[in-house]
């Protein structure tokens, strides 16, 4: 993602961008952790 392409969504858009983009994150937390635990 270009800062050119994110500046011509819309508001809204860019919100829900970051909203998926922060569900991924917490996903990939969640399933670094349980890797942590895994290997203990």
């Amino acid at each position: 993602m270009t800062w050119e392409l994110l500046q011509a969504l819309t508001e809204e858009e860019q919100l829900q961008m970051f909203g998926m983009l922060k569900k991924i994150e917490l996903k990939l937390l969640e399933k670094m952790k349980a890797l942590e635990q895994t290997h203990r």
